[in-house]
């Protein structure tokens, strides 16, 4: 038999009961290289930019998250924004919650790990540390099987 989410189930899961909880006010990391097997190992490659809400410093600018269009949905609420720290082409991202988490392999903090092109929007194809650019957006969808 097949498991499947009921779309009430879907929501808290992403939302105030979940993901959304785990990761609000916490921001992205975007990295070089390859994402590593696990979000619980510890990062890998060069970080080179950090989104934050309306690119201000971690502290103040945690993200913010909100239901999506559909059941099941995460998407960024307000004026996210990348800005570089180092020169290099990203690969992947880190997303951490507001804890502080400083990358190494961990199997208690929140972390949601992607390749570029997924979930979030918008990245370059080049990152230097004197960019500065709105992310598009940022979509979490969790499958109801």
């Amino acid at each position: 038999m097949t498991i499947r989410l009921s779309s009430g189930l879907r929501d808290a899961v992403v939302t105030s009961y979940g993901l959304g909880a785990m990761l609000f006010g916490g921001h992205l990391q975007i990295y070089s290289g390859e994402q590593p097997a696990s979000a619980d190992m510890a990062t890998s490659g060069n970080l080179l930019a950090l989104v934050t809400q309306g690119g201000q410093p971690i502290a103040t600018g945690g993200l913010r998250l909100t239901y999506g269009p559909k059941a099941g949905e995460l998407i960024n609420d307000g004026a996210w924004v990348l800005k570089g720290v180092a020169n290099g082409t990203p690969g992947w991202w880190r997303f951490v919650g507001a804890h502080p988490d400083d990358g190494a392999q961990s199997a208690y903090f929140a972390r949601l790990d992607g390749a570029v092109g997924d979930s979030a929007q918008d990245l370059p194809a080049l990152i230097a540390s004197t960019t500065v650019l709105p992310v598009g957006g940022f979509l979490l969808s969790l499958p109801s099987q």
